[in-house]
């Protein structure tokens, strides 16, 4: 089950598999004391016991999250066999503390540490008294130098919070401040009175677009509506302060915006544009870039005979190596999500054992997490989704200059490699779009299982494409190697954080039944007992992963927690995209169902799989329009593609089973039904 692998701060520096690195291994902790080549030298922290471990062996247990990084005072208190009893140490263990912020860190330990001590001195309420007063700065004293600092709080704070964890029966979460909701929209910090004038004040400066917005004008305005509702004896009891308005007006307002208003068009332009002189990469792992290609071939998933949809490869190129890191392959045209899908595949360690790797012969090592992601400068990559994967693995997200193609040469230039000589091999392949006599040669099926598609195209791309020499004269595994001797590439702390990255957010309202999503029921005892502590009708944020409709990741807001749920119907959702399963629904709306039962979708289903048994082997071929819809991800505003009209597209008769099904129309409204059309 993932747990504490959502986070609303920055997290943690990364480490590297190196000389001195502290790791654990559930209770045992051992150091990287040598490196011999390929292999580790490792020491036990308790019995100095050594053994040599293949590298590979350990990237691959960290890419399993059954090593991760240990600190110096666990290595001490294994050695010296030191087990803490400090009290709060103990309740703060219970607390998913690294999904604080720095803030909200210092705060909760810092109360906890407080209340501990004073009732451990014999007070049982801690009402302010002269006595308590004396005995609360002498605590303060002997806790000046404690590591980390602890915050400076009045006595009369400590009381408010022990009256607050007395009243939540001890549970620490309910010490946890929440900083970022002080002024926010829906809460009543600000009297309803006051809210309505700040509302009001803003949509007068939305309508006029070119006003200023200064947080010391909006006050004037606020206090002088608030003035004529209760008068002016009652305005300064219900003002809010200024660092309030400050805090609305920027969750009103974009940065940009600001900028724009307050400091003219041309600065905010210059301040927050998307392109901006680059130099190369001098060292692997400073620069990944990311683009897509279209392989012409029709994907079939073979584990469950379903239409998987036209295969789209984004690489995740290394600028300086030429190293394809990773790789991602979707269904959709230039998508923001398999672009996260890529980037987070090349940060992973590789596991030579998993299936897609069976047929490559060489040393899959690249892995690493990159300085800069450099992606497309498309309207459809710049998305929240993106700028949320960039902060949660911590490094800076890029756009390539518009019409610019020297900006990301080394990914364009792989993606000319590969459609001349890995999809030129591949079965139905016509040549460039503009040889219309290559439609003609092209192989009567152009129909591939996912599995062997893929099988091929990393055999391919490690074997063929890593070992052939460039333009120097050094293959790109040469280059790769001749700089990662000198640094090694770092890896995230926190593994399960990563692999939760290539997930979309979606939010609904809890129902009796559980969460209903695209028709589907998610529901177990957790989520359950969750409605019953938030409300029936209150609303969840939970993550999904496109490629399995099997679970989603239902966020707990007071545990701040991430937990599975899986789906109430595992016999049709197992190994069920959403892609399928949105051609499953459409294939049922033909039929007039438009509240589809989980039989009738398990009916269909079916009759889909032979649908394709019995086409994938057709010789016909068809040239249609086929949609080409921009990647989004739920929750975005629809973006505009600057590429020209969409061309007539040769593909496979059973390709054009499918598109046809993919066209049907969809009725809206209905929250379970709702598919992100654009995933």
């Amino acid at each position: 089950m993932l747990t504490n692998m959502v986070s609303q701060t920055k997290p943690a520096c990364d480490f590297a598999f190196e000389r001195g690195q502290i790791l654990r291994r559930g209770d045992t902790i051992f150091r990287i004391v040598e490196e011999r080549g390929a292999f580790l030298v490792l020491e036990h922290s308790t019995t100095l016991e050594r053994k040599v471990q293949d590298m590979s062996a350990v990237y691959l247990e960290y890419s399993k999250g059954l090593i991760v990084p240990s600190t110096m005072e666990e290595e001490q208190q294994a050695f010296h066999g030191v087990v803490s009893t400090d009290p709060t140490d103990k309740v703060l263990d219970g607390i998913p503390i690294d999904m604080l912020s720095e803030a909200q860190r210092r705060h909760l330990r810092s109360v906890l540490k407080y209340i501990s001590e004073l009732r451990r001195l014999g007070y049982e309420c801690l009402r302010p008294t002269p006595l308590l007063r004396l005995d609360y700065e002498r605590v303060r004293h002997q806790m000046r130098d404690a590591k980390p600092p602890l915050a400076d709080l009045a006595l009369s704070t400590i009381y408010e919070w022990s009256l607050v964890l007395d009243k939540s029966g001890g549970d620490a979460r309910a010490v946890v401040p929440m900083f970022q909701e002080r002024g926010g929209r829906g809460k009543w910090r600000v009297p309803q009175v006051a809210d309505a004038a700040i509302r009001k004040v803003f949509v007068q400066l939305r309508a006029d677009t070119n006003a200023k917005i200064r947080a010391c004008d909006v006050e004037d305005r606020v206090m002088h509506i608030v003035c004529m509702e209760v008068g002016q004896a009652q305005t300064p009891l219900v003002m809010p302060g200024r660092s309030t308005i400050s805090r609305r007006i920027k969750t009103e307002f974009s940065a940009y915006e600001l900028t724009r208003r307050n400091k003219g068009k041309a600065l905010a332009d210059k301040e927050f544009r998307t392109s901006f002189p680059r130099d190369r990469a001098e060292w692997p792992l400073e620069v990944l870039e990311f683009d897509d290609k279209d392989s012409r071939i029709f994907l079939i998933d073979e584990g469950t005979g379903l239409p998987y949809g036209r295969g789209f490869v984004t690489p995740g190129m290394d600028q300086y190596s030429r190293v394809p890191m990773g790789f991602s392959i979707s269904e959709l045209p230039r998508s923001a999500w398999s672009a996260i899908c890529a980037l987070t595949n090349a940060i992973l360690p590789k596991d030579p054992s998993a299936p897609e790797y069976v047929l490559v012969r060489s040393p899959i090592e690249f892995a690493g997490k990159p300085g800069i992601a450099l992606f497309d400068n498309a309207t459809y990559n710049h998305v929240e989704e993106i700028d949320n994967a960039a902060r949660e693995i911590d490094l800076t997200p890029a756009w390539a200059k518009p019409r610019t193609p020297t900006e990301k040469t080394v990914v364009e230039n792989f993606n000319g490699i590969m459609d001349a000589r890995f999809f030129s091999t591949l079965p139905g392949y016509a040549g460039h779009k503009s040889d219309r006599a290559g439609l003609v040669r092209g192989t009567a099926s152009a129909n591939m299982s996912k599995e062997q598609f893929e099988q091929l195209l990393l055999k391919w791309a490690y074997d063929d494409y890593c070992n052939a020499p460039g333009e120097e004269g050094y293959t790109p595994r040469q280059r790769w190697h001749e700089h990662t001797r000198m640094v090694k590439p770092r890896f995230p702390l926190d593994i399960y954080r990563l692999k939760i990255v290539p997930t979309l957010r979606h939010t609904v309202s809890l129902r009796p039944e559980g969460i209903l999503f695209t028709g589907l029921i998610y529901q177990n005892d957790r989520l359950q007992k969750l409605r019953r502590t938030i409300g029936a009708k209150a609303r969840v944020e939970f993550r999904y992963d496109p490629r399995d409709m099997s679970i989603v990741y239902v966020f707990d807001a007071l545990a701040r927690q991430l937990f599975v749920v899986p789906s109430a119907n595992l016999e049709y959702t197992r190994g069920l995209t959403l892609y399928q399963h949105r051609l499953i629904r459409k294939m049922a709306r033909l039929r007039r169902k438009t509240n589809p039962s989980i039989p009738e979708l398990q009916e269909t289903r079916e009759e889909l799989r032979i649908l394709v048994e019995q086409s994938r082997g057709s010789t016909k071929k068809r040239e249609r329009m086929m949609a080409r819809r921009a990647g989004n991800v739920p929750g975005q505003p629809p973006t505009t593609d600057s590429s020209p009209p969409s061309s007539p597209v040769e593909m496979t008769d059973l390709e054009a089973q499918v598109a046809d099904i993919d066209d049907v129309e969809m009725e809206v409204g209905d929250e379970g039904w709702e598919v992100p059309e654009t995933i």
